[in-house]
């Protein structure tokens, strides 16, 4: 599997450390889930970070989180998390329907700021994707994607949302999320 970096073996054995993620592997290995890696240019520096595992149904990590009884309020936490969930798993779905050969990470820096999504093509510049479950999105929500386009200027940056108008804020387009996957290729 492409995320084995991540596990360090010797003699054979996982180390200690390491041994709660092949726990995710296996479930990502018997497609209960996908692992999302940290991106990073540099391998060790990706080894240091933990990735992120997402159950193959939202509906899966709802009930073994205990909140199936609780409806998904809109505007609220647990609302947002539950929509980068869905666009994350339909991002590897469409990109395995397709044979698309993206490679997804996320992002985060030391300082918290984070990119919900890095979708990288052998040849092609990585594509930044922060992920928003707002109907309605203002250009303040792009503040870590417009702070990283000022260090990285060959990437491409998207904004996916529930805003069913398209927006662009300086290099930043704002896609309502299907038609985002679409513009980037999926």
């Amino acid at each position: 599997m492409e995320h084995t970096p991540f596990l360090e073996y010797n003699n054979g054995v996982c180390s200690r450390e390491f041994y709660p993620l092949l726990k995710f592997e296996i479930l990502g290995d018997t497609l209960l889930g996908v692992l999302l890696a940290p991106y990073g240019k540099n391998i060790r520096k990706q080894q240091r970070k933990n990735p992120k595992f997402y159950f193959f149904d939202l509906g899966v990590q709802r009930a073994l989180a205990r909140m199936v009884e609780y409806p998904l309020s809109p505007r609220s936490v647990e609302f947002g998390r539950a929509f980068e969930h869905l666009v994350i798993l339909e991002a590897h779905r469409r990109n395995s329907y397709l044979r698309a050969n993206f490679r997804f990470s996320y992002l985060r820096t030391k300082d918290g700021a984070e990119i919900d999504l890095v979708a990288e093509r052998p040849g092609q510049n990585p594509i930044f994707i922060e992920i928003k479950s707002s109907s309605r999105v203002q250009e303040k929500d792009m503040r870590h994607l417009a702070r990283f386009i000022e260090t990285e200027p060959q990437i491409q940056a998207f904004c996916f949302s529930l805003d069913p108008h398209p927006q662009k804020f300086g290099k930043i387009d704002a896609l309502f999320w299907q038609e985002g996957l679409a513009a980037i290729g999926l």
